[in-house]
């Protein structure tokens, strides 16, 4: 069930409980932004010194929800890092992407898999290399 409701120039949906997205007046969607690291140890110090929850949800403009969230987790562990999120590793730094593409723009018809055996010895795939000629 959809939830519609206006937030400053954006309509707001919630589409599932605990995920607020935000559509633009350009269109375009995003998330309700993450708090830092910092932010979030401020957050707790808040609500340890008497805030409510809401004063300081409002303070950090985020959802009381997030607040109420991270208070507990970190009552729970004792810490207020992010929770792991999932993604693949990265094979290549950024310099080494740039390597790549600097070898590619040099020489247009090289294969990929000649430019991870030149440049790597075989420690990345040619899919790799593909991969990161289409980032840059």
């Amino acid at each position: 069930m959809s939830h519609l409701f206006q937030h400053r120039r954006c309509v707001v949906h919630t589409h599932k409980p605990r995920q607020i997205i935000f559509v633009c007046e350009n269109g375009r969607s995003s998330a309700m932004p993450r708090l830092s690291k910092i932010e979030r140890e401020r957050a707790i110090g808040m609500v340890m010194t008497g805030t409510s929850k809401m004063d300081v949800a409002r303070i950090f403009r985020c959802s009381r929800v997030t607040i109420n969230e991270l208070w507990h987790r970190y009552q729970q562990t004792g810490y207020t890092d992010d929770r792991p999120r999932p993604g693949h590793p990265r094979l290549t730094t950024p310099a080494e992407d740039r390597r790549i593409l600097l070898t590619h723009l040099r020489n247009r018809l090289q294969t990929a898999t000649s430019t991870c055996q030149a440049l790597f010895r075989g420690r990345i795939a040619a899919q790799t290399v593909q991969e990161s000629l289409t980032r840059t």
